[in-house]
């Protein structure tokens, strides 16, 4: 049995600058929105995660739940974004009227409204660590030994911990097995399948509760392209990457557009 292990993996991070650093609960509550949505991709895996650079791509995001309801009613929804990544790293994500660049280069972030044709420019600190600079940021972060795997998210303003939860499982609950490498979207992925399993009794349940995860990575991309989780507490949730286009976008999409009411936060 192996001893205590330092952080044995980071599932994402992204840390942002506060528009209202004087104000650490205002700005935090501006951008909550952002920062779940920043986490959830994240884990998930996705374009708007930390800076990768020279792996330029287009694709569409598709983000699915299905719930089955104890009479067999079944609850299904989708939503897709399309996005678009360049060599030098700044990401740009279109979801309805919205479209979000991150751009590395510049230590940007803007936020544009396509209906109301205005766009919101944000100093932008991309670090490897919640919580390296000022700002707001989100976290999340996994750490293990042989008995205990325990997961942390973090909300951090102007250098303060503003909501932590950490949850803590028995490490011998979660297998985790190899599925190889199979071609997705015209590039090689590689999988995983992570099995949690809640032991009878452990949240009220009178039997044991699995929880299968699958996990599929593209080294060429560096993004997670699929993943897959089939929980019965809640049901079948799955994020995919299609219709992947290898190559350089127009670099247009990483700027704001001519005849935009454009306002810098500092």
């Amino acid at each position: 049995m192996k001893r205590m292990l330092e952080m044995a993996g980071f599932l994402g991070w992204a840390v942002f600058s506060a528009a209202a650093q004087q104000d650490p609960q205002l700005a935090l509550q501006q951008l909550k929105g952002e920062l779940d949505t920043v986490v959830r991709l994240n884990v998930e895996g996705g374009v708007m995660g930390q800076p990768v650079l020279g792996a330029p791509y287009s694709a569409t995001e598709v983000s699915e739940r299905t719930q089955t309801l104890a009479d067999g009613t079944k609850i299904h929804n989708q939503t897709e974004a399309q996005v678009y990544r360049d060599g030098q790293g700044r990401t740009r994500r279109e979801t309805g009227n919205t479209i979000v660049i991150m751009d590395p280069v510049a230590h940007t972030r803007y936020s544009i409204n396509t209906e109301r044709k205005t766009a919101i420019v944000i100093p932008m600190a991309f670090v490897g660590v919640a919580g390296g600079g000022r700002g707001a940021g989100a976290g999340v972060a996994v750490a293990t030994t042989s008995q205990t795997w325990q997961l942390t998210s973090k909300v951090v303003v102007d250098g303060q911990d503003m909501q932590v939860r950490t949850i803590k499982k028995d490490a011998r609950d979660i297998k985790t097995e190899d599925l190889g490498q199979q071609p997705m979207e015209g590039v090689v992925a590689q999988g995983s399948r992570t099995t949690r399993t809640i032991n009878a009794g452990e949240i009220g349940n009178d039997r044991p509760i699995s929880i299968v995860s699958e996990r599929w990575f593209s080294p060429q991309l560096q993004t997670v392209v699929m993943t897959r989780q089939d929980d019965p507490r809640t049901g079948e949730n799955v994020f995919r990457v299609t219709n992947v286009q290898l190559g350089e976008p127009d670099p247009s999409l990483f700027q704001v557009p001519a005849g935009y009411q454009v306002t810098e936060r500092k």
